[in-house]
């Protein structure tokens, strides 16, 4: 899926100086920080698959968070801070953001920090919605959310009449 450096899109000047001059969008100013879809994000540029949605979280920073990346797609390299560290994209090396270790926000103690700028959504196609019946049980809808693939939940309450209004 990823195209050759001869076959790139072509940026505007703002998606130019972050992926390129690795800048930083300002924080919740981008599409996709509280975006929520059914897909993968690829890179801006080159279009190489880097996040599933579904590693996707709201972290509260102001930038999209994701903390899986595709294995061997998402490259890190010491930021020129010598600071943090910075990720690319493995195939053409744009600047994505930055990762942070031990901030124990997800189970997987990773948060890439990622621009919208650099990255765009391809939704899956062929999906399916289903519904569930759960009772009066807490946090069902938790349950089903950490199971891979379940991309959204949602919770209704039925109120049921009482034998005055029967």
């Amino acid at each position: 899926m990823s195209k050759l450096k001869k076959d790139w899109n072509i940026l505007t000047a703002k998606e130019h100086h972050v992926i390129v001059n690795k800048g930083t969008e300002h924080p919740f100013s981008g599409d996709y920080n509280s975006f929520k879809g059914m897909g993968f994000f690829v890179c801006r540029r080159c279009e190489h698959p880097l996040y599933e949605s579904d590693n996707k979280f709201d972290s509260g920073c102001g930038w999209p968070s994701f903390d899986h990346d595709f294995q061997g797609n998402v490259k890190r390299i010491p930021d020129a801070d010598g600071m943090r560290i910075e990720i690319v994209c493995s195939n053409c090396e744009g600047h994505l953001g930055h990762v942070f270790e031990g901030e124990q926000i997800t189970a997987k103690n990773t948060r890439h920090c990622v621009n919208s700028l650099s990255i765009q959504f391809k939704s899956y196609k062929n999906l399916s919605k289903v519904y569930f019946g759960a009772g009066c049980f807490w946090s069902v809808e938790k349950l089903f959310k950490i199971q891979k693939g379940v991309y959204s939940v949602s919770y209704t309450h039925l109120t049921l009449p009482t034998n005055r209004e029967v």
